[in-house]
């Protein structure tokens, strides 16, 4: 009795066991044979929205390609930027980063071939715009005697920018904004008085429409060689407290050209 009872289980999962390597192949086939449909393919950035001024991103985009399949699931996604050569990555899912000094007008182009040899429509994701680099720019001045008082200094300044272009000049005195200027350039010029026994900073701020700036700051003692040589003067105790005490005699040398080097 035990042995035939032994012998019919054997038999049963012997049975089982053949109908069993025969169904899950032929479910795979059926998977194949029955999957029509092309993947979906998303497109995502991080971070989502330009991180610099008027739509332009100023730091690296992580971009994450996600495809999804009903059947017989992704075998693989294509993807390029920027009219490169198309490249591929196994699977569903891929990550790069667009990290471009200038990207103007930068689209991703991308799709998903599914196991079924379905392949999806050539979506494309647009537009992308990257300048990560800050404008630049050169400056000089010219100074002349507007009085006995004071002098006219005119700073002219100029820019270029391979990229997003440039929006704004700035200037400051001692730290306090003066004027700013817009506009499409390409050169500027700022002029004011300048009292001589008056020590102060210059800065010149310049922006790209990205919102990237680049900048110099100006001694006074920088203008012209004569206000170097009062300012050395000046280091000296005494002097300081006699000009100081007397302004207009400080003035005076000044225009005379006493302390010219």
């Amino acid at each position: 009795m035990k042995r035939e009872w032994f012998v019919k289980t054997l038999a049963l999962g012997i049975v089982v066991l053949f109908t069993g390597v025969a169904v899950i192949p032929s479910i795979g086939v059926s998977n194949y044979l029955e999957d029509i449909t092309p993947p979906v393919t998303t497109c995502t950035l991080d971070p989502p929205n330009p991180d610099g001024l008027n739509g332009w991103y100023v730091n690296y985009v992580n971009v994450t390609l996600n495809a999804t399949d009903d059947l017989s699931g992704v075998k693989e996604i294509y993807y390029r930027f920027a009219g490169d050569e198309w490249k591929n990555n196994s699977g569903d899912y891929v990550k790069f980063i667009l990290d471009y000094d200038c990207l103007i007008n930068g689209f991703i182009e991308f799709y998903a071939v599914d196991f079924a040899d379905n392949q999806e429509e050539i979506k494309s994701f647009c537009c992308i715009d990257m300048d990560q680099q800050p404008p630049e720019y050169w400056y000089h001045m010219d100074w002349e005697i507007c009085g006995l008082f004071s002098y006219k200094i005119t700073i002219h300044t100029g820019f270029w920018d391979n990229c997003s272009g440039v929006e704004r000049f700035e200037f400051y005195i001692n730290d306090v904004l003066q004027v700013t200027i817009t506009g499409p350039g390409p050169s500027f010029s700022w002029c004011f008085k300048y009292f001589p026994i008056k020590n102060f900073i210059i800065k010149i701020i310049c922006y790209d429409m990205a919102g990237n700036k680049a900048g110099v700051v100006i001694n006074n003692s920088d203008i012209h060689p004569r206000f170097r040589s009062v300012n050395q003067y000046l280091e000296i105790g005494w002097i300081l407290r006699f000009f100081y005490r007397y302004p207009l005699i400080q003035q005076i040398l000044n225009i005379l050209g006493w302390f010219e080097e």
